[in-house]
């Protein structure tokens, strides 16, 4: 009934629009001359652009869409219907860039949901006290992925190596990581779906759900809608997002000065260590040539958002085991303070619903709770190795994320390895701490030499 609905709405607004006096035209010149293509164009998409592509696909059979699809130039001359000619004009042009659209769109979630979720079925399964779930995975995958850009990016940076040359390496050795996850933790994971724990999941789900948890998705999902589809305009991007796209229009790494395009006659000591939007450009370079600015404003601002609330629910988990009113109502409580966070525009939750692409906003939304929740689990007398190699993860991330995160990682880490250590009379923590912020010392160290 809505696609009927459609097109008679569709021939109601071509009568309207008096398409027929298009008659001569269509009679005229032949669909596969491109000066008449050119002379349609300028005659109709004035006067007619409230037509959408999409919707004129309805006003014409599929008979008739597979024969405009398939018509090929010849010497015959081609004549189109008079209701087809404003569909005609775009309906090439509209399939093959929503097509590629969808692949770029399609790649874009592979590097950035996708593997980061097959890397960590390993970790996840290596962690103690927690069953293996999706959750926990995504969030071991992404922070090693974050870890291993950096890594790479700033010796790349110093060598003048390309973008290309990054983005390729970064993506192999993640698809090794990957693959090697598969390998070690695919069996075992089929194993259990074989065991019928599909089943048990779905009644364990079942039992999950509540009214307050409905509360909290649709809040997120609101939230999520309101950071994608909203439009900030922040004077910083003019630095961070053009470096972003003066490395993805250069393949270069920082050799450019975004505000002029000139050469940098030194490296900005002051942001070389902050590979945040080299990795935006990686993505692009990764994702078909999606643009940075459409990641960096449209797609990563819901992906962040998802992903700390993501690090919340870890955390309810962790301080409520088992008592899932309290974890909702623990979200519940986020949710609302996140959301009255306006403030100051300082905040942490003002900067991760306004500017959640940017490497500050990551550091305070994403990297703090991700650093109190690993503290927790490595701390809690568990020993939990995944949980120490991935604290060096977030610390390494923040440090990617911006050069604030050199000490907004180190110091929280320090505070909580003395309160815990002092507390547990486990003086081992302190090197495994110093461990775990090691490339922060590193980057902090390296900055002074370099100014």
């Amino acid at each position: 009934m809505i696609f009927f609905h459609t097109r008679f709405k569709i021939l109601i607004l071509l009568w309207f629009f008096k398409l027929q006096n298009l008659k001569i035209l269509s009679s005229t010149y032949e669909v596969h001359s491109r000066k008449r293509h050119e002379l349609l164009i300028s005659y109709i998409v004035p006067k007619y652009r409230l037509l959408s592509n999409i919707t004129l696909m309805f006003a014409i059979s599929a008979e008739e869409w597979y024969n405009l699809l398939n018509m090929k130039p010849d010497n015959d001359s081609t004549y189109l219907p008079d209701r087809h000619v404003a569909f005609l004009i775009h309906c090439r042009d509209f399939t093959e860039n929503y097509i590629m659209a969808i692949l770029k769109l399609c790649l874009f979630l592979l590097w950035v949901v996708l593997l980061p979720l097959l890397i960590g079925f390993f970790w996840s399964e290596k962690s103690h006290g927690t069953p293996v779930s999706l959750l926990l995975s995504f969030f071991y995958g992404i922070f090693l992925e974050l870890a291993l850009f950096e890594i790479l990016a700033v010796p790349m940076v110093f060598l003048k190596c390309s973008l290309v040359q990054l983005s390729l390496v970064w993506l192999i050795l993640s698809l090794a990581f990957a693959v090697f996850s598969l390998c070690k933790s695919g069996p075992s994971l089929f194993g259990r779906l074989k065991a019928g724990n599909g089943k048990r999941f779905a009644a364990n789900l079942r039992k999950r759900v509540s009214p307050l948890l409905i509360v909290v998705i649709v809040c997120v999902l609101l939230q999520v809608v309101f950071v994608t589809f909203s439009s900030h305009i922040d004077d910083d991007d003019a630095f961070y997002v053009a470096t972003a796209v003066t490395a993805r229009e250069t393949n270069t790494l920082m050799q450019y000065n975004p505000f002029t395009g000139n050469l940098y006659k030194s490296l900005p000591a002051r942001y070389i260590f902050a590979a945040w939007p080299l990795f935006l450009a990686a993505l692009s370079t990764l994702s078909g040539g999606l643009h940075p600015t459409l990641i960096a404003h449209l797609l990563l601002p819901g992906l962040v958002l998802l992903f700390a609330y993501g690090i919340y629910a870890l955390i309810a988990r962790e301080l409520f085991p088992g008592e899932y009113q309290k974890q909702d109502l623990f979200l519940l409580i986020i949710i609302l303070v996140l959301s009255f966070s306006g403030f100051s525009v300082y905040s942490s939750g003002t900067f991760l619903l306004i500017r959640g692409w940017q490497g500050k906003a990551l550091v305070a939304g994403i990297t703090q709770p991700a650093l109190f929740y690993l503290c927790r689990r490595a701390m809690i007398g568990r020993d939990d190795f995944a949980a120490w190699f991935h604290l060096f993860c977030a610390v390494t991330s923040a440090c990617m994320f911006s050069s604030m995160g050199v000490v907004l990682a180190t110091v929280p880490v320090g505070v909580y390895t003395l309160i815990y250590m002092l507390g547990q009379k486990r003086w081992r923590y302190l090197p495994c701490a110093a461990l775990s912020c090691s490339s922060a010392i590193i980057c902090g160290i390296a900055y002074l030499l370099i100014t």
